[in-house]
């Protein structure tokens, strides 16, 4: 089975309880012989790292930088003097394939809309190469109306399951599903 997980924050970020449940869930999907793929951002439940790029050199895994796409960035509405578009990175974490979208603003702030407008973009490109059976989201991505659209447009395929995680019950998640999938 082909499980897809798109976050708000980073699947990095080690002072995070859900952050950390997530990798876990999606290392033992992939041990268990699933092919999994991770969409998240670098943004971090609590105080970030001094820099994304330390942080990232700490994990000890090649990465792979790409640029904004030039076709996002011709299709954004915008004012003139906001530049839009933010590179990714990817790389494996215990044999799950990480993009990450370099985020820097706080969540709220009006810098943070047009920081997750790629948000949409890049999961449906990802939907689109991986085409994966199951796409979870982090309850808390649904914050953001661009992550909101992109988790809508992501179930439109009869094909497609939707797993809501919810964190913060006593085992560490709770999930409610669309539809039961057996895994």
């Amino acid at each position: 089975m082909r499980i897809l997980l798109a976050i708000h924050n980073a699947s990095t970020d080690a002072t995070s309880d859900a952050a950390h449940s997530m990798r876990i869930l999606m290392q033992w999907l992939a041990d268990g012989g699933h092919e999994c793929r991770v969409l998240g951002t670098a943004r971090f439940d609590a105080r970030p790292p001094a820099s994304i790029d330390d942080h990232l050199a700490a994990l000890d895994v090649p990465l792979k930088r790409r640029p904004p796409s030039k076709i996002f960035m011709r299709s954004v509405k915008k004012p003139a003097n906001m530049v839009v578009g933010r590179p990714t990175v990817d790389f494996m974490l215990e044999d799950v394939p990480v993009t990450m979208l370099f985020t820097k603003a706080s969540m709220g702030p009006s810098a943070e809309r047009f920081e997750m407008r790629p948000f949409p973009f890049l999961l449906e490109d990802l939907l689109r190469q991986f085409t994966p059976d199951v796409r979870m989201a982090n309850i808390r991505s649904f914050k953001n109306p661009c992550a909101e659209r992109a988790s809508v447009a992501s179930c439109a395929s009869s094909v497609c399951a939707i797993a809501v995680m919810k964190i913060g019950c006593s085992f560490g998640m709770s999930t409610t599903s669309s539809r039961r999938v057996r895994i």
